[in-house]
């Protein structure tokens, strides 16, 4: 209102509140009211605090140098490591009120302040951060230059951004969380998985989703492992499949690819509209299998062996399961032969084999060097 904010530049100051709640990620937003913090009061150093576990702790330090340009310092862990005047701090947790000190070395009780102490002038602004009637953070500013720095108008201001900083990062850590979930539903449920049955969000997502696509599917399967697992420990186990499939899976993204399903020692993977994809993704998996055999074989390991299948054709995609879990899966016969293909990686002694429906399917046949092995009259 224009009572609180007395004779102060109102184009200036909207454009910094503007600028704070525009920001939804928490580091950019932190950034942001610490540099505009800065502008707008003409201080030297800006700290924002916010309430952790019922404890204030220090979120980031700003300063501007003498050419009147941010930088934003290292986060420190504590009140005490940062530097900070303690006693303002108490005072401001306490009375929720924003206080404006024109010299803390000859204030009344700032200037026993051990922070203090250590200057010969500072003048000093503590803005609280509150949602909701709760403290959620605080905003201190210092000049150390001189005493009477800020005006009332400054404190003001920065009262105005900081009420403004206590609702843009409760909206940005929401923001945060939300993103954090997603990224971490993704690691189960993956991205194109979910647009494939339409849906934006993983909550949007329903038990007995299902749509019909044409999909290439590859199986890939880690050979001799079961007597190779017998003769290492349950550590070196995990450690195998982890270290195999953090190579393979990597080649599969880079062609579009995605892992629908884990098999302990292998993977199902999908190709939505890239069969050519699947193909350089099955070459390129064989040539990084080499490079790591060469790894292995040069720590005394044994080398790996890889069979991999694919086939192109009509799946089902859709959720299965009961009320209380569920999983996305694809079914049908294409999954099948791909996975009969794989089987039968073995029986012809070839690490990749696909069916005809891929090699029809193919917009580049001719960038492959593709032989036909046999006939299967029934899979």
């Amino acid at each position: 209102s224009s009572s609180q904010l007395g004779s102060m530049k109102f184009e200036a100051v909207l454009a910094a509140v503007r600028a704070v709640s525009e920001s939804i990620e928490v580091e950019h937003l932190v950034s942001r009211v610490l540099e505009i913090s800065l502008v707008q009061s003409g201080g030297r150093r800006a700290t924002l605090l916010l309430m952790q576990d019922e404890v204030l702790r220090p979120l980031a330090t700003g300063v501007m140098d003498d050419q009147g340009c941010f930088e934003r310092l290292a986060t420190v862990p504590s009140i005490e490591a940062a530097h900070l005047p303690t006693s303002l701090i108490d005072y401001i947790a306490r009375t929720r009120r924003t206080l404006t000190v024109d010299n803390a070395t000859t204030h009344e009780w700032l200037s026993r302040d051990l922070y203090v102490a250590g200057f010969d002038r500072l003048s000093l602004i503590g803005a609280p951060l509150m949602r909701h009637g709760r403290l959620v953070g605080m905003v201190l500013l210092e000049n150390d230059l001189g005493a009477g720095v800020f005006s009332e108008s400054d404190a003001n201001v920065v009262e105005t951004i900081a009420g403004q900083a206590a609702v843009s990062l409760e909206n940005a850590r929401l923001f945060e969380a939300q993103r954090r979930q997603a990224e971490a539903f993704g690691r189960f449920l993956p991205r194109p998985f979910l647009e494939q049955l339409g849906h934006k969000n993983v909550e949007d997502v329903r038990l007995g989703d299902g749509v019909q696509r044409p999909v290439t599917v590859m199986f890939t399967d880690l050979r001799g492992f079961t007597s190779l697992s017998e003769r290492i420990g349950v550590h070196d186990n995990f450690a195998l499949v982890n270290g195999f499939l953090a190579r393979m899976t990597p080649v599969l993204r880079s062609e579009g690819g995605f892992v629908d399903e884990f098999t302990g020692d292998g993977f199902k993977a999908l190709f939505i509209d890239r069969p050519d994809g699947a193909l350089r993704a099955a070459i390129g998996m064989q040539q990084k299998l080499r490079r790591y055999n060469i790894e292995r074989v040069g720590h005394g390991r044994q080398p790996l062996a890889v069979g991999i299948g694919i086939h192109s054709g009509s799946v089902l995609l859709g959720t299965i399961g009961g009320a209380e879990r569920m999983s996305t899966t694809v079914i049908g016969d294409t999954v099948n032969i791909a996975s009969r293909l794989e089987g039968l990686t073995k029986a012809y002694d070839t690490p990749v084999l696909i069916s005809e429906q891929l090699r029809a399917e193919l917009v580049e046949p001719m960038a492959f060097a593709i032989r036909t092995v046999g006939r299967v009259l029934s899979l």
